[in-house]
């Protein structure tokens, strides 16, 4: 090989490593950016919650500068028996965990009560030098918790109306001297505004009804 051909060679490899890394810086700059900007709040800390490294929404539930992160830990997001709670699970996983473990827990905000849902998973450091470091991760699922309560609350007051509803109606076969009465109901959805009835008003006299109020659902019915 002459040595025009090596120059090439080095030239090319050098080329090539240089794209490579480039490649590299681009793709941690693309997670990086992703990781920040998530809603969720992501950290990575240690078994005494002193935060590593942190993103924005990590910085803002915090109420902190986002550089300034790196010299705090989760505590202050906690009052005292939660966050008892909390460092319970970070002391208790090892670097055996294989598996997220997932918790929930409440934040008490000057605002609100948050519900937060948590994950937590042993990360396995170049170096040992702080110990086991855990990423953790903490979705606001208040909203989605309200939801599912007011879901819960609405079949609920579905299933009454529908219990009220079919109280009202009268039996399906009803036979008297002068005719005989088969009735069939099935509301469009749950419940709804339709009703018919019948009375028996004596001297040979049946008085049928049937009604229909304007809408469905359970205001209706």
């Amino acid at each position: 090989m002459t040595l025009s051909s090596r120059e090439q060679i080095s030239s090319a490899t050098m080329i090539a490593t240089h794209e490579v890394v480039t490649n590299l810086i681009k793709a941690k700059t693309a997670m990086e950016t992703l990781v920040h900007e998530m809603h969720d709040l992501t950290c990575l800390v240690t078994q005494e919650g002193r935060i590593i490294w942190g993103n924005t929404t990590a910085a803002k539930w915090l109420d902190v500068d986002h550089d300034s992160l790196h010299e705090k830990d989760l505590r202050p997001l906690f009052n005292g028996e939660e966050w008892d709670r909390f460092a319970a699970h970070l002391e208790g996983m090892t670097e055996f965990e294989a598996e997220y473990e997932e918790f929930h827990l409440t934040l008490h905000t000057q605002c609100s009560v948050r519900d937060i849902l948590w994950n937590v998973r042993p990360f396995k450091a170049i170096s040992d030098r702080r110990g086991l470091l855990l990423p953790v991760v903490g979705r606001d699922i208040t909203d989605i918790l309200k939801v599912r309560t007011e879901r819960a609350k609405l079949e609920s007051e579905l299933e009454t109306a529908q219990v009220m509803q079919r109280a009202f109606f009268p039996p399906s076969h009803i036979l008297t001297k002068n005719m005989e009465l088969c009735s069939y109901y099935r509301p469009a959805e749950q419940c709804s505004g339709d009703w018919w009835g019948h009375f028996d008003l004596g001297n040979d006299t049946d008085l049928v009804c049937i009604a229909d109020v304007t809408g469905h659902g359970a205001a209706s019915a």
